[in-house]
């Protein structure tokens, strides 16, 4: 009996693993789409450091500035994978609701981000007092580009869900191009006297092209006619997709990315800068996020792809599921480490232009959080869960639990003058501990919700 409950359980593992054939088939294209743009960032850095009279600790603030956005833009892309879920191409009430998400997207983000320029200069100076008015122009251009950059991403996650993988390669192939092409046209004093004017308007101008053929590649899919003509592009509330679960997700994803980005503001970024650590520790964020946490966040995408769409599941499978992410994620965040780590002081002094200084200050930093980031690969494999799910209110409940456990005992030490926050060690520490608590509560969280979900259908409906 014992031996034929195994061979089931063989059986069925097995079975999972043939649904998900087509996800892990596409792999190559999933890493292409996150491969490329690091390459395109390592390329702008370069522009900055060698070609340009400009500074990284600049493009850094702008960094800050973009966190803030990211509240908005979590909020709209967090519920997307759950909402869309599988996509079908003839289901004209699926295009209708990828178009009421596009509508619903720009309306509300152009309106903010039109509000957000005009205080643009009051809110870098929150940040970094020492602005000038030619560096403000730059920031404004960035916040534009985030409009297009947005829908964008609303494309992206259309064209995963329905598979169209060589789509997405393609896409991300033409975006690497054309921001290339752009920084090293724009960013000319020939073009622009002032070299970050060219470079806010070359993120511009290159994510606008870039929108306008992911939603080619969208209309291809569901039909150009189809697309464009039927059930036209005028948005109503009262006749759109939307229901209340949908906006519930919204809002839980909203409160998620602010809670999550106003203590990461607070406590790390203002503290940086005040500690002059900026420059150092970003360069120590594009080593990291774009190259060491690049087959983690393919896994990511794979992740929410087959938790997403995937047909007829029960929670068996989806604990089959959950462990194969886990294990998977840990050992694509090692593999990455032992590539990076060897090489990281002779990278970052190449992308620093020669600045030995700013390598070794870098490396400081990195050293000391670079062990953590296997707790953050782990921990961002159960958010894909939440977050393809809809259990959106579930990570915030993660974030705060997470920041209030992290933070308040550095805060508490600070107050009593037994640490210093403004010293650029014991932040890197700080946000090192972060992640590891990020990963316990949220393994906590995910053991509730199982329990709790026990044998049932966890999607989230009506």
């Amino acid at each position: 009996m014992l031996k034929l409950n195994l061979n089931n359980k063989l059986a069925q593992t097995k079975e999972l693993f043939v649904t998900q054939k087509n996800d892990w088939k596409n792999f190559f294209w999933i890493f292409l789409y996150i491969l490329l743009p690091s390459i395109w960032l390592l390329i702008r850095t370069l522009v900055i450091t060698k070609y340009m009279n400009a500074s990284i600790d600049t493009y850094a603030q702008w960094e800050y500035l973009n966190i803030m956005l990211e509240v908005v833009q979590e909020t709209v892309v967090f519920p997307l994978y759950w909402w869309f879920g599988k996509i079908n191409k003839k289901d004209k009430s699926q295009l209708k609701k990828v178009k009421d998400v596009y509508l619903l997207v720009f309306i509300v983000y152009a309106l903010l981000i039109f509000i957000f320029s005009f205080f643009v200069a009051d809110i870098v100076k929150v940040i970094n007092p020492e602005k000038d008015v030619q560096e403000k122009a730059f920031f404004v251009l960035q916040l534009w580009s985030k409009v297009p950059n947005i829908l964008l991403g609303i494309s992206i996650i259309v064209l995963l869900n329905m598979k169209a993988y060589k789509k997405l390669g393609f896409l991300v192939v033409g975006k690497v191009f054309l921001l290339v092409i752009f920084d090293l046209l724009f960013a000319n004093a020939n073009v622009f006297t002032n070299n970050y004017i060219g470079l806010g308007t070359s993120s511009l101008v290159g994510a606008i092209l870039l929108l306008i053929i992911s939603m080619l590649f969208v209309a291809d899919e569901f039909g150009f006619r189809e697309f464009w003509i039927s059930n036209r592009m005028i948005f109503s509330f009262k006749n759109s997709s939307f229901n209340r679960t949908f906006f519930s997700n919204l809002l839980a994803s909203f409160l998620f990315s602010c809670t999550s980005n106003i203590f990461y503001l607070i406590m790390m970024a203002k503290n940086m800068n005040l500690a002059n650590g900026s420059a150092a520790y970003w360069l120590s964020n594009q080593v990291i996020w774009s190259w060491i946490l690049l087959l983690p966040n393919v896994l990511g995408y794979i992740n929410k792809s087959i938790i997403s769409t995937i047909q007829q599941k029960n929670q068996k499978q989806e604990i089959i599921i959950i462990i194969q992410f886990q294990v998977l994620s840990f050992l694509a965040i090692a593999i990455s480490m032992l590539i990076f780590i060897p090489l990281y002081k002779p990278f970052t002094y190449f992308l620093s232009n020669s600045n030995l200084s700013l390598s070794n200050q870098s490396w400081a930093i990195f050293s000391k959080v670079i062990c953590f980031y296997i707790f953050y690969a782990l921990s961002q494999s159960i958010s894909a869960y939440f977050n393809a799910k809809g259990a959106n209110w579930i990570l915030f409940i993660q974030t705060i639990l997470t920041n209030i456990i992290a933070y308040l005992p550095f805060i508490a030490l600070n107050f009593i003058n037994k640490i210093d926050l403004h010293d650029v060690n014991v932040l890197a520490i700080m946000f090192g501990i972060t992640l590891f608590v990020s990963f316990i509560v949220n393994l906590f969280l995910l053991i509730i919700y199982l329990a709790i979900n026990r044998n049932k259908n966890l999607c989230i409906t009506d």
